[in-house]
């Protein structure tokens, strides 16, 4: 495992931490001991994950104002599955595409094309079952 890995993974931890801390993941915390992991974004714009998989998306919202205006993302992972698939689909997209596929961690970042509602799902490639998902939202409009 690369030190970029190692890195990388004690981020995703310390920020899961940090979110839980806050009292942010109680909600993502609820969704998977239960199993029921949601497809619509929720008010406190929280990633699903479980303790085993973390997914960021940096930034997380869009503009309000400008909802459908395309913005560049970079999107982190990582998860105890051996090898795993980022899949997205953009708002209104019923079938998801492919972002990327690897190992335990990685990072990508997108083009110029992420806008409100862009869901970005991880998934275990062995068993397809999803790990964790993140669903960019917009900012309210003042």
């Amino acid at each position: 495992m690369s030190i970029k890995s190692v890195g990388l993974g004690v981020v995703a931890v310390v920020l899961t931490a940090s979110l839980v801390a806050c009292g942010q993941g109680q909600q993502q915390s609820d969704a998977v001991s239960s199993g029921n992991i949601s497809s619509q974004p929720d008010a406190s714009n929280t990633s699903v994950a479980s303790a085993s998989a973390t997914l960021t998306v940096q930034p997380a919202t869009v503009d309000g104002c400008k909802p459908n205006q395309p913005i560049v993302a970079t999107v982190s992972w990582h998860s105890s599955s051996p090898k795993v698939k980022v899949m997205v689909s953009g708002p209104g997209q019923t079938v998801p595409g492919l972002f990327a596929e690897s190992g335990y961690t990685g990072s990508a970042k997108t083009d110029n094309w992420v806008i409100a509602n862009t869901k970005f799902e991880l998934l275990d490639d062995v068993s397809g079952r999803v790990l964790a998902q993140r669903i960019v939202t917009a900012t309210p409009c003042g």
